[in-house]
């Protein structure tokens, strides 16, 4: 493989992703949970028969995912807790919605309400009972999203990554990538940055095939593929 040494680690990056035939690879779709010193990421999946009830369900369901993890951590249960929501991805699943969510929760100091009943267990019999701080006491809101209607022909006039096309369509289109490198057997690979990216600081990449035919693209922003149409 024939790659400048200055991007190689982003262009492993992107080879990874189109391994994984443009798969996105975040946490909710691969661990329940993951714990990080004192942060806690949790995740919920929701189904419902629209978008906002899938969302919510996503969000409580992400809150379970938590207590339980929550609730096996002495560090964790009865200590004052922070919460960021992050990120959230949404499909249609037959006439349902699928959501998952990804909550960020940062385990912060012993809340006040639980060092009185603390230092009564540490006194306590051995045989005794031990009760630990309700973890579901911690409430989060969440409310319904207003979405305003949107179509393809909103963002028909955008310039957009298609199958088949050639390099001289792509190059028209984006304009110069900021890198080219090589797949699979010998196959071409423009890397770019710009708004055609979902994630712009991290760049897209697009691949072709051995008769340099666009075969795929990866990271491309939805406005500039036909995903929609």
């Amino acid at each position: 493989m024939i790659i400048s040494s200055m991007h190689s680690a982003s262009i492993a990056l992107f080879l990874y992703s189109a391994t994984t035939m443009g798969a996105t690879g975040w946490l909710c779709e691969e661990e329940s949970s993951q714990r990080r010193g004192n942060t806690i990421s949790a995740c919920g999946i929701g189904v419902g028969r629209d978008e906002n009830l899938a969302r919510l369900m996503a969000f409580d369901n992400a809150k379970v995912e938590f207590s339980k993890v929550c609730g096996a951590s002495d560090d964790c249960k009865g200590h004052r807790i922070s919460v960021e929501p992050a990120r959230t991805a949404c499909d249609r699943d037959g006439k349902n919605y699928k959501c998952y969510r990804l909550i960020i929760f940062t385990i912060g100091s012993l809340a006040e309400r639980a060092i009185k009943p603390l230092a009564t267990t540490l006194s306590a019999p051995k045989h005794a009972p031990q009760k630990s701080p309700d973890v579901s006491e911690v409430t989060l809101q969440d409310t319904p999203d207003s979405f305003e209607p949107f179509t393809y022909e909103q963002i028909e006039s955008l310039p957009k990554a298609k199958k088949g096309m050639t390099k001289k369509d792509v190059l028209k289109m984006f304009g110069s990538p900021k890198t080219v490198g090589e797949w699979g057997n010998s196959k071409k690979v423009f890397f770019y940055n710009g708004k055609m990216c979902e994630h712009p600081e991290q760049g897209c990449a697009v691949f072709f095939d051995d008769k340099g035919h666009l075969h795929s693209v990866s990271d491309f922003h939805f406005r500039y593929t036909e995903d929609l149409k």
